[in-house]
């Protein structure tokens, strides 16, 4: 039977609005609870049939030394310690929106610690989110960007959307997983490497200019997720 994922989310996830937490389902997993994705460019595995399957998947995966994104916020195997969390209750839809909302709180507090005030605060929270911790990773890819825009995109769709209890895959309509910037596009590592290949030394003889993280300095990281 379909659960409103307004439903679930307001009672696993209470902290985190409701709008932003479907945007970074929306963006992570495509409303996919059994989506998996590996953060290296190892070979995609076809998409599970079953949480039976994608369990085994991801303990296969992770027993090999992947670094793999779970579930509806593509919660990373890493984070499974700090969590308290098994890879089998990443595919859990309230466990894993519980644990998405559990980080992004973690990280808008560490925010706030730091002295960002409201909007700053969600923007870090959201780049963090990305970089698991390092909000430089997220802001290279201009994730916050991508929510802002995936929110806009289901504004006024939210009451819509429904997810199966048999773990298959939200009904509202969405891009196909290969347009998505997640983090299973490239590792943490190589988006890293990535960046830095593409910083030239400095002229010295050239004016200072105010490096812009939204602008044409970071298109070129983009086109790492393109597909």
């Amino acid at each position: 039977m379909p659960i409103a994922f307004a439903d679930i989310a307001q009672s696993c996830a209470p902290l985190i609005q409701i709008e932003i937490l479907a945007a970074v389902v929306g963006v992570e997993s495509g409303f996919d609870p059994l989506a998996i994705r590996i953060n290296t460019d190892a070979p995609r595995p076809e998409r599970p049939q079953s949480k039976a399957e994608a369990i085994e998947i991801a303990t296969t995966l992770v027993a090999e030394g992947q670094s793999v994104d779970l579930g509806l916020g593509g919660v990373s195997s890493y984070d499974l310690p700090s969590l308290g969390l098994s890879l089998a209750d990443l595919f859990d839809p309230c466990l894993n929106l519980k644990a998405t909302g559990t980080l992004l709180d973690r990280y808008y507090r560490a925010a706030v610690a730091t002295g960002a005030m409201d909007g700053e605060a969600e923007v870090a929270m959201l780049r963090a989110y990305y970089g698991q911790g390092d909000a430089q990773i997220g802001a290279m890819v201009g994730y916050d960007r991508r929510i802002t825009d995936e929110q806009r995109r289901l504004a006024g769709r939210l009451s819509s959307l429904e997810l199966e209890n048999s773990g298959g895959a939200g009904k509202l309509p969405t891009r196909e997983a290969q347009d998505q910037t997640s983090r299973g596009s490239q590792g943490l590592k190589e988006i890293a490497a990535a960046a830095s290949a593409d910083v030239q030394p400095p002229d010295p003889t050239a004016p200072i200019q105010t490096w812009d993280v939204f602008g044409q300095s970071r298109q070129s990281i983009v086109l790492i997720f393109s597909r």
